[in-house]
């Protein structure tokens, strides 16, 4: 963290107002005094609380999260501009309930570190972003009677922030940013993009834990703009797992107790081994569930051609692997797609990596546990 200097970061609560406003006032900007009560409690927190921007990500809805820390305890902090009152109280019903979190305050301190460490995602409140209005506030500055602006007013010229307590023995403590926001995400679906309709969306959180599922993908899927991006990110899950037919078969061939992902170790530094992209997706689908292709599949129009009693999983994996390569791929979108996927091909082609990823968690888990 930058030094804790009490003028640079005095100012950091003013830059907006300023930036709106067009102006600075004559006078130089400072607080009021804070009641007695809350000074030595603040300056207390004010030497140990810890607020990196690296621990904090936007939300879809123009909010953020963030994750302080203090001591052995940890402290998210989120503002959300776009839900309403009611799910406002539903979210944090369900962190205090399903999570254990415990709701605090968004004091002074954290107020003061967020304003300086999180400069772009803690905005002023739309009404306050009237020039006219913010000049007023400032104004305040140019009277000679001028005695400081009052904390906690300034703090309501901003979007409402919520914060809450992770104890040391909660079972998120210690996550990291994006698992804490994947669990906004999860109990709140208006924090998701808006292209990730409800189905979609409930679909893609209940992968949350699962196998080869990692919150920054999910995270991504939930939050991307385009469909094709929440569709890149749930194949990356995929992805992760092209290696485990062949280690499942090299396991089994030299009947060893050793786990797949530390064999995978031992032949990668061994050997050099990695396995080969579209190779290993065909061989991947082949200890899919038959039901994924029978029932998932037949909801995907890429896949109208291709029959379940008749069309082997590999030429469901090839019409995947040839969507991916026609993003990542420049040499794949010249002239060699003639019928690129659409939003809606996008959107269906994602249940059907939520039915795979689901039935490779069901069957395998306990494998690559």
């Amino acid at each position: 963290m930058p030094p804790r200097e009490p003028e640079t970061l005095m100012a950091a609560l003013f830059d907006p107002l300023i930036e709106v406003a067009g102006r600075s006032p004559k006078n130089k900007l400072y607080t009021q005094k804070i009641p007695k009560e809350r000074q030595s409690e603040q300056f207390k927190r004010f030497r140990e609380i810890e607020v990196d921007s690296t621990h904090a990500v936007p939300l879809p809805n123009g909010g953020f999260l963030a994750k302080l820390k203090e001591n052995d305890y940890e402290f998210l902090v989120f503002s959300a501009p776009g839900l309403n009152s009611p799910e406002v109280r539903n979210l944090e019903d369900a962190l205090t309930g399903v999570e254990e979190f415990h709701q605090v305050e968004f004091d002074e301190t954290m107020f003061l570190f967020c304003c300086f460490e999180l400069k772009g995602l803690l905005n002023l409140r739309l009404k306050y972003r009237n020039p006219e209005l913010a000049d007023d506030i400032l104004g305040l500055a140019d009277a000679e009677s001028y005695s400081g602006h009052s904390i906690y007013d300034l703090r309501d010229y901003f979007n409402p922030v919520y914060a809450f307590r992770v104890d040391a023995n909660n079972k998120r403590c210690g996550a990291n940013i994006t698992e804490y926001a994947l669990t906004l995400l999860v109990h709140q679906p208006n924090l998701r993009s808006p292209i990730v309709d409800r189905h979609a969306g409930d679909r893609i959180s209940a992968l949350m834990g699962k196998t080869a599922c990692g919150t920054d993908n999910l995270f991504q899927a939930l939050t991307s703009s385009q469909w094709k991006y929440v569709f890149l990110d749930l194949y990356r899950c995929l992805e992760s797992l092209y290696f485990f037919p062949w280690i499942r078969e090299l396991k089994g061939a030299l009947d060893s107790e050793e786990n797949v992902y530390s064999l995978r170790e031992s032949s990668w530094s061994a050997l050099g081994w990695s396995p080969k992209e579209d190779n290993s997706i065909k061989k991947l689908f082949e200890l899919v569930d038959d039901k994924v292709f029978q029932d998932d599949a037949s909801e995907v129009d890429k896949f109208s051609s291709l029959k379940p009693d008749s069309s082997p999983p590999s030429s469901y994996a090839e019409r995947l692997y040839s969507v991916r390569n026609t993003m990542v791929h420049h040499a794949d979108r010249q002239g060699r797609s003639p019928n690129p996927a659409s939003a809606a091909d996008y959107r269906q082609l994602c249940l059907f990596l939520c039915a795979v990823l689901e039935a490779i968690h069901r069957d395998y888990s306990a494998e690559l546990s």
